[in-house]
């Protein structure tokens, strides 16, 4: 593996103070003072030997930053083997003054290695099986390490969080029970049982503990003598409450029957009953108001969960049969209890029914045929049920009661609680009216008070009270009762609102944790390979005459590593960008050739290469004849299209027909003003394969099935890549297309399974949204617009990253594949970093009303340069200029004014 050494040159930077220079020196060398003289004798010093070159360039970027620049050398391709290295019981190396070979850049001076390490560099990592650099994948930086705790802490504390609102959210029980006699209204919420006269004044409250309860009741009746009876979760039993003393005594269930969780009862006072519904165990059971002589009620029909019950005028008891979403009937006949034909079943058993209830339990064909069948069908659907009158989703039955005038009511939900509303039936089973409760309703109980209907709503949060002046459900109680219902309600609402926004902090904070994760074994894996192409690099001799700028002979077989700088800032060019943008508007376009060679020119002077910046020389002037010929040619295509389309076919042919020589144009243009050390560019493709590339293949791509994408995307790069010069030396590309189409073939499948992911998706959820949709007032396409933008917006995500990564590869391809004369190039570009780069200069664009552009392309640029790099063993300005004429303009207006950008 090649192995850098650091030299300092001697010479600080010019900004800083050397005695702040000598501050933070003797800050990295822990105080060493003999160690930090050796940077102040003013000649060149070797900082470090032996190091890899991603440890090297983390040595380099510590020193530079306290005002000591250095450069990273590439040790001699054939280093001496010492014996103490081979040997396991060696002494470790003391470090010692060394001459370095003569003839190289610093021949005849004598250079001195630091015998100390800042502090705030790390150590070499060991070699390892893992890959050359050695260590975990997931050692990331100090920065990356304190954000990944700082991250997992973070999880930890919204999960605490989220536990403290679950514990809490759950101490809070809503509205689950309503009761009424003749002078008085009981409801329990929240642990207390609150007494109201029957317009809703507040009398009374009984805590639950008071009572020996510490659950929610699971049943709750108001005796006509003022007792009441509360059933008891906690040991499956019914208890009787006097209320004057307070004193309760069990009741139920008589004998050793036992009743695991959920159950309902209700008492017959005219025939000292109670009766008993075991949700549990499906079952219905009938005991003496004493607590004595209990029994099981044989049905012909099948009971399952059953649940509310209720009597009415003649006596006879009816079941609410969850499960099977109807209500039931009993009577009493021979002394027992037996079932009656009496069914009212919540769903209208027609045809009509039937085939929505078979439809829905289909899953849809996938893709876009199976979607709009869904849809078709939903219409239907839909048209069924208003034609039917009733919501056909509320199919289970929670709780039932008769009013004064023989109508039953029942308060019902679906399976998902997602729709609920209370039906109202006559004496014969026939649905009379629905009222619907609103979204997110739950309605548990519902009891008659005179000529209302009182409900109990957990959902809601709310006890409400239904009359025939009334019909839509409105709030019942006092101000004071009210008062305590909202201020609980609040308290919920927070510690739920709290529990959702830990919930998804924990998500989000995990994602980003698995991204850190993923980025430092992405970037570690990158170093490590990196190394090893470049241990593997054959090294290149210059020629024995090559000089630096100094005069002073090249050593033979070192390679020196530039990487791009770039010094540009956001506060810089924003006020570049805002004069641009005002002017540009001011003049109605006139500028903006200006504006575009004032960005450019600071883009490319803040961009240096081993000291060195770049230009770029283009004259507004000649850019504006661009623009105004192509402006020109883009309005008369707007015209005949807007009066003859035919003709505008006419003319977008002939643009296809000229889009060539534009590109052609433009890399010449764009070639001959772009300058470094005064030498310009050159760009020497001819014309006739700007027509292959630009045009042939194109039109070529229906007839292959999009098969000879990889191949044009190859043939472009080389086009580029391949002619492009710098003075008198060409550049040369030794790419093949065979790795296009690897890296096309790869997105392409990922690509493709995301999509059936995405289909397929929506082929489930779709329906579901639709069907939630069919209860509400929203409609019927709301669910599917949701989901159709969910995919949509998978699809244009997935898509931006596969740009960005497809963009990131073959930069790095095609530059690792060039090679000007003895330079060659190196790019260590990530699609991931460049993908989270332009998403959060969107979001950051977006927010700040596009004030931030400025920011966001300064952030892009840096990046790119910093992955930028150039190999070479000669000095660079040892190139000879070449002689160019100068250039036409409008290719590059052209390709400006369409949104393209060619070549780079």
């Amino acid at each position: 593996m090649a192995e850098y050494r650091i030299i300092f040159r001697g010479k600080f930077v010019a900004q800083i103070p050397q005695p702040e220079i000598r501050r933070r020196l003797l800050e990295l060398y822990k105080n060493n003072q003999e160690t930090v003289n050796l940077f102040f004798r003013g000649r060149p010093l070797v900082v470090r030997k032996h190091l890899d070159y991603p440890k090297a360039q983390r040595y380099r970027a510590v020193l530079e930053k306290a005002g000591v620049p250095c450069e990273i050398v590439e040790e001699p391709a054939t280093p001496p083997v010492r014996e103490e290295q081979n040997t396991p019981s060696a002494r470790p190396r003391v470090p010692e003054k060394e001459t370095l070979p003569s003839g190289g850049p610093y021949s005849g001076t004598r250079q001195t290695e630091a015998t100390a390490s800042p502090k705030n560099a790390p150590s070499p990592p060991a070699q390892s099986a893992t890959g050359p650099s050695g260590g975990s994948l997931f050692r990331g930086s100090r920065l990356q390490n304190i954000s990944a705790v700082i991250m997992i802490a973070a999880i930890i504390f919204s999960a605490g969080i989220r536990i403290w609102a679950l514990q809490n959210a759950g101490a809070i029980h809503p509205p689950d029970h309503v009761t009424a006699n003749e002078s008085e209204v009981c409801v329990h919420f929240n642990g207390t049982l609150f007494f109201l006269a029957p317009d809703g004044h507040l009398r009374k409250r009984i805590p639950l503990p008071g009572l020996g309860i510490r659950r929610e009741p699971a049943g709750l009746q108001l005796l006509r003598n003022g007792d009441f009876l509360i059933g008891n979760l906690e040991k499956g039993e019914i208890v009787r409450c006097e209320r004057s003393p307070l004193a309760c005594r069990r009741i139920g269930p008589a004998g050793q029957y036992t009743i695991n969780e959920n159950f309902k009862f209700l008492a017959d006072e005219e025939r000292n009953l109670l009766f008993i519904s075991d949700t549990n165990n499906h079952a219905l059971l009938v005991q003496g108001l004493d607590g004595s002589a209990l029994q099981k009620i044989a049905a012909t029909s099948v009971i399952r969960f059953p649940n509310g019950m209720a009597l009415d005028k003649e006596g006879r008891l009816w079941l609410s049969n969850t499960a099977e979403k109807e209500v039931l009937s009993f009577e009493f006949r021979d002394g027992r209890f037996v079932q009656t034909d009496s069914i009212v079943p919540l769903r209208p058993q027609t045809e009509e029914s039937r085939e929505m209830e078979e439809f829905l339990k289909k899953k849809p064909a996938a893709g876009e045929a199976g979607l709009k069948v869904l849809l078709e069908k939903m219409r239907e659907l839909q048209k069924v049920r208003e034609k039917l009158g009733d919501d056909l989703l509320h199919s289970r039955p929670l709780a039932i009661s008769w009013d004064a005038g023989g109508n039953l009511w029942v308060a019902a939900s679906n399976a998902r609680i997602s729709s609920a509303g209370l039906g109202v039936f006559d004496a014969a089973g026939k649905q009379i009216t629905r009222i619907p409760l609103g979204e997110g309703a739950i309605p548990v109980d519902v009891t008659t008070n005179g000529d209302r209907v009182l409900i109990a709503d957990s959902g809601l949060f709310q006890f409400l009270s239904v009359s025939s002046e009334a019909p839509r459900p409105v709030a019942f109680g006092d101000e004071v009762f009210q008062r305590e219902v909202s201020q609980v309600r609040g308290e919920l609402r927070r510690f739920e609102a709290i529990r959702a926004w830990a919930g998804r902090s924990i998500w989000l904070l995990s994602l980003g944790t698995l991204v850190l994760a993923v980025f430092i074994a992405a970037g570690n894996y990158r170093r490590r390979r990196r190394a090893s192409l470049r241990a593997g690099l054959p090294a290149r001799s210059p020629a024995p005459s090559a000089l630096t700028a100094a005069g002073v002979q090249q050593d033979p077989g070192i390679r020196r590593h530039y990487c791009l700088e770039f010094s540009g800032t956001g506060s810089e060019y924003f006020r570049i960008w805002i004069v641009n943008v005002f002017l540009t508007i001011l003049t109605l376009g006139i500028y903006a050739p200006w504006a575009k060679v004032r960005s450019r020119r600071y883009f490319y002077r803040n961009t240096v290469l081993a000291g060195h910046p770049f230009d770029y020389t283009a004259d507004p002037l000649a850019l504006l004849k661009g623009y105004a010929i192509v402006g020109a040619g883009m309005l008369l295509y707007s015209v005949t299209k807007y009066f003859n389309p035919s003709y505008a076919l006419v003319v977008f042919g002939i643009f296809s027909l000229l889009f060539p020589l534009l590109v052609y144009k433009s890399l010449r243009f764009f070639a001959h003003n772009s300058t470094y050390r005064n030498i310009r560019f050159r760009f020497l493709g001819s014309l006739g394969e700007s027509y292959r590339t630009y045009l042939l293949y194109p039109v070529l791509i229906p007839f292959t099935l999009g098969l000879i994408v990889p191949y044009w995307e190859f043939r472009r790069k080389r086009y580029f890549y391949n002619n492009i010069d710098y003075g008198a030396t060409p550049n040369t590309f030794s790419g093949t297309h065979g790795p296009f189409y690897t890296v096309y073939i790869k997105a392409g499948i990922v690509m493709a399974l995301l999509a059936f992911g995405t289909v397929l998706s929506a082929a489930l959820v779709l329906p579901k949204l639709a069907g939630a949709s069919l209860s509400g007032r929203e409609g019927l396409g709301s669910g599917f617009l949701l989901g159709a933008l969910l995919s949509y917006g998978v699809v244009l995500f997935a898509a931006s990253f596969f740009q960005m990564y497809l963009y990131a590869w073959t930069t790095n391809y095609c530059l690792g594949h060039s090679e000007l004369g003895e330079v060659r190039f190196e790019s260590t570009l990530s699609g991931g970093r460049l993908f989270w780069i332009r998403v959060s200069n969107i979001i950051a664009i977006v927010f700040s009303v596009g004030l931030l552009t400025p920011w966001a392309k300064v952030r892009r640029m840096k990046y790119v340069a910093d992955n930028l790099f150039v190999i070479t063993s000669r000095d660079l300005s040892d190139f000879a200029s070449a002689s160019t004429v100068e250039q036409s303009s409008y290719g590059d207006a052209a390709t400006e004014y369409l949104g393209f950008e060619i070549g780079l």
